[in-house]
């Protein structure tokens, strides 16, 4: 019999998904939760919700259990008004979508990252440029980038017909949800954090930077530069797309003072992705 695991913490977020009609955003969600696929296209009434853990490891913390409820939001522009205080209140994060092949739905998505933004302007965004599996059109790649930069929403390019990166959109944002959270609940800076800070000094410094120096993997530092930005040590400098599909996100020191360090603090973590 398999031990149950002792979580630090449990989570419960709300995570929407915002874009126009057609861009895929219940296909994604399908892929997501029940890595399925189906090219029939059916549109969304109203809001449908969805429902899937994530477990996140910190390390010197233990575990933390993320229950996700995920919404699809129905794309009609008209009902927008209508939905936005359903779909946003008590959001904890965003996946807002557009149809790499469509120039035309880089607007519709636009539009509810700036309502979600003035909702809550802390909620962690990112940007899903969906059915990569089609042909790409330049101008909606710029665009997705275009709203990735502004809101400091990191850019994927996702299939929910193949899965490429949709799994990593989704557990990415738990773990910036669950980042944020556990920021608020341990403030120390440890060493390895602080190394990261004192690279970013120099000059912007990617992920794979910080995964080099440190020998954690993408998704620990991730994490770290997540808390790092939450805790105002690191801002992003820059945000891109890298050639997997996936966000080239570029952080600068800010600066800030340093804390003192954690007593006994070590100068390495065990990985935590």
């Amino acid at each position: 019999m398999l031990a149950t695991p002792a979580y630090a913490a449990y989570l419960k977020a709300k995570v929407v998904l915002l874009g126009g009609l057609g861009v895929g955003k219940t296909s994604l969600i399908r892929r997501y939760v029940l890595d399925e696929f189906d090219d029939r296209y059916i549109v969304t009434l109203g809001a449908k919700v969805s429902k899937r853990p994530v477990d996140v490891e910190f390390p010197g913390l233990g575990p933390v259990r993320v229950d996700m409820t995920v919404w699809d939001t129905m794309g009609e522009e008209s009902l927008r008004p209508t939905l936005t205080d359903i779909v946003l209140h008590g959001v904890k994060g965003v996946l807002a979508v557009c149809d790499v092949s469509d120039a035309r739905t880089i607007t519709p998505m636009a539009s509810w990252v700036s309502l979600a933004a003035r909702h809550r302007s802390d909620v962690p965004v990112q940007v899903l440029v969906n059915k990569s599996d089609l042909p790409p059109r330049s101008e909606v790649v710029a665009g997705a980038l275009g709203v990735g930069r502004r809101h400091i929403a990191p850019c994927y390019l996702t299939s929910a017909k193949t899965g490429d990166n949709v799994r990593a959109a989704f557990e990415d944002l738990a773990l910036r949800i669950a980042t944020r959270a556990v920021a608020e609940m341990d403030a120390r800076l440890d060493p390895v954090s602080l190394g990261m800070v004192v690279e970013a000094s120099a000059r912007p410094r990617s992920l794979a930077d910080f995964a080099e120096a440190t020998g954690l993997s993408g998704h620990a530092v991730l994490g770290r530069a997540e808390s790092l930005v939450r805790r105002g040590y690191l801002r992003v400098a820059s945000i891109d797309l890298g050639p997997d599909g996936r966000p080239a996100v570029g952080f600068s020191a800010t600066g800030k003072t340093f804390p003192p360090l954690a007593a006994g603090a070590a100068t390495r973590s065990p990985e935590s992705g």
